[in-house]
């Protein structure tokens, strides 16, 4: 885990920077998501979650480690929509994706809506498209 070093340029980051929001993501970093919201808590602004965890399980580990809604300063989550989906699903199964993965991480405020680790090549433009059309439309579930 690069925690001692991205915990340096994070404090660099900072002190240059100090409007600017941090984010961090390690691809594969699931299995230790816990031990870099504890360690990163109080550094960053954002962290990265991969395709490879639920969403919800994310949330609750940032609102168990007092890092969430409630604390002083707040992680948000940024992710997770499997990339696979949107280089092979249907229109009805991306936009189900992104209405998920908005819900399970707390709805708006709390997440920025991206994919679990970059666009596959071949991913079909269109399946882009529906994906983006969802993320501005979709208002969370009531």
């Amino acid at each position: 885990f690069a925690a001692p070093c991205a915990i340096q340029v994070a404090e660099r980051l900072r002190k240059a920077c100090p409007d600017v929001p941090i984010i961090y993501f390690a691809n594969g970093g699931s299995p230790y998501f816990s031990e870099q919201v504890e360690t990163l808590a109080g550094h960053i602004d954002v962290i990265g979650v991969d395709a490879h965890m639920r969403m919800e399980q994310a949330a609750e580990i940032i609102d168990r480690l007092g890092a969430g809604r409630g604390s002083s300063s707040p992680l948000i989550l940024q992710g997770n929509v499997d990339p696979y989906v949107l280089r092979y699903g249907d229109e009805d199964t991306i936009r189900q994706a992104v209405r998920q993965t908005i819900d399970a991480a707390g709805g708006a405020g709390r997440h920025i809506l991206n994919l679990g680790h970059g666009v596959l090549q071949g991913t079909p433009e269109e399946n882009v498209l529906y994906f983006v059309e969802e993320a501005q439309t979709y208002s969370g579930s009531h």
